[in-house]
């Protein structure tokens, strides 16, 4: 019995985490199944017409012979054709209403599919506006320990492994890079991006004129439906770098209780101001999905192009 029920337990664990795609794949079974019988009811409908049509005829001919039995009145015609119309459209709402149900279904199928990815996808979006606000705070902690440059190299990856040789005494850096971090909201700015220059205070000059064309392009929008928004793709692709699959949805947005400022996280003190390299490392402050908030606000433009 334990067994069974765990067994239980387990396919509504796996039901529930693909529900989205077992409603999309229901959804499309009932709509090939609404398709066969609507096609089914269509062959059926002429005889129906038909049947109707032989109907009235008839009740027309007994109503217009002189030569009749028996007495059939002008309201026992109309009654007769009245009940002959109805007895049409109850042969075609059962005809069609098997095929009217399944699609009605396949409907309720997408739209619950749908709704179960809206609900995930708000609870991601929580979830990484969660995490982010941990590893902002992380950093200043690490920061504070170790120092800004020093946190710095280990958060990139880049950092310097120090050894003394134990027979000679002497001391051997060795450089190290992890090849497997891939920030999505980290990019080094450098002469892989088309509006790099060689020397770095244009690149300084260039990257805070971007910066602020896109915040006070962020709060002209604002004024137009009441709140602003950005993709995190058009601000990449305004710097000069590719766009990135989660840029579609992620960005920031403007309101009056929500004053985002876009951040290239450059900092002053940081090697790239002080001349000491001519890569700027860039972190972007990115709000969430701006989607949902959209869909929150009844907002359905985007924004104005």
């Amino acid at each position: 019995m334990g067994k069974l029920q765990s067994v239980m337990e387990m396919t509504k664990l796996k039901v529930k985490a693909n529900s989205p795609t077992i409603c999309l794949v229901a959804g499309i079974v009932t709509s090939a199944a609404a398709i066969g019988l609507t096609v089914v009811a269509g062959i059926k409908t002429p005889s129906i017409l038909e049947q109707r049509r032989n109907d009235i005829e008839d009740i027309e001919k007994s109503r217009d012979d002189e030569d009749k039995e028996f007495e059939y009145t002008e309201e026992d015609a109309e009654h007769d054709i009245k009940r002959a119309n109805g007895q049409c459209v109850l042969d075609l709402v059962k005809a069609y209403s098997p095929a009217l149900g399944l699609w009605c279904l396949s409907i309720v199928l997408f739209v619950n599919g749908n709704r179960i990815l809206e609900k995930r996808n708000m609870a991601l979006a929580t979830a990484l506006n969660s995490t982010q606000a941990f590893l902002a705070g992380y950093r200043e902690r690490v920061a504070s320990y170790l120092g800004k440059d020093k946190e710095e190299e280990v958060y990139r990856g880049k950092y310097k492994k120090s050894e003394i040789d134990p027979e000679t005494g002497e001391l051997h850096e060795e450089e190290l890079v992890d090849e497997t971090v891939n920030y999505v909201f980290e990019r080094i700015y450098d002469e892989n991006v088309k509006a790099w220059k060689d020397f770095d205070w244009e690149n300084q000059n260039t990257l805070f004129e971007i910066e602020k064309y896109l915040n006070n392009r962020l709060q002209e929008r604002a004024m137009y439906n009441g709140i602003g928004v950005m993709t995190f793709n058009e601000v990449l692709t305004t710097i000069g770098f590719p766009e990135c699959p989660e840029g579609f949805t992620l960005g920031w947005w403007y309101n009056d209780e929500h004053r985002s400022v876009i951040d290239f996280g450059l900092r002053k003190d940081s090697r790239f101001f002080n001349g000491m390299s001519k890569e700027a490392h860039m972190t972007f402050n990115v709000d969430g999905d701006i989607i949902q908030v959209l869909k929150k606000n009844g907002i359905k433009e985007l924004y104005r192009a």
